[in-house]
């Protein structure tokens, strides 16, 4: 049977490795990334290759800065639940288990939206998605980790799914 989905190059880059790399910075440890003393990671949902090299002139610098060997690939299915989780777990879609954007909980025989509905649904995210998260890493290490996001998501189900393990001063934009 011929595969669906052409593999990434063995030696390519992946959104799975982002999380396990910056806190090999910090250790000193990465074959990627410069030893660092902190690091910030900021996500734009949906910049992806494409879109940045369709759209340049609007980010000249950085899709001037942007080669071949700078382009990453993202996790199937790349759904914004999939993806941002498995960047922040360092593990595939099927693992971590947010698998899509709306999937069936055999549970209760229903479909429910990974971003919006846990709470809805009754899901408990620490059940369903059980892979350590970087946040979670990076204190069982000693170090502080904090996420800055919209306020209204704080406490939210996906939030406490994929952010879990942050810095006790959680900070949140109004």
């Amino acid at each position: 049977m011929p595969i669906m989905l052409p593999p990434a190059p063995a030696s390519s880059r992946s959104v799975v490795g982002v999380a396990g790399d910056l806190l090999a910075a910090l250790r000193g440890e990465s074959t990627w990334l410069a030893p660092a003393r902190s690091v910030v990671l900021v996500v734009v949902d949906g910049l992806g290759a494409i879109a940045l090299r369709a759209h340049a002139g609007h980010a000249r610098t950085l899709s001037a800065a942007m080669g071949k060997r700078d382009v990453g690939h993202t996790v199937f299915p790349s759904t914004t639940a999939s993806a941002l989780t498995s960047i922040l777990t360092g593990v595939q879609p099927g693992e971590h288990g947010l698998v899509g954007f709306r999937v069936r909980d055999p549970r209760r025989d229903a479909l429910f939206n990974q971003l919006t509905d846990w709470e809805k649904a009754g899901i408990d995210p620490l059940t369903w998605q059980g892979s350590p998260t970087v946040f979670e890493r990076a204190t069982a290490e000693g170090r502080d980790a904090f996420a800055v996001g919209v306020r209204e998501y704080a406490g939210s189900g996906f939030t406490r799914a994929v952010l879990r393990g942050r810095g006790s001063s959680r900070r949140f934009a109004r």
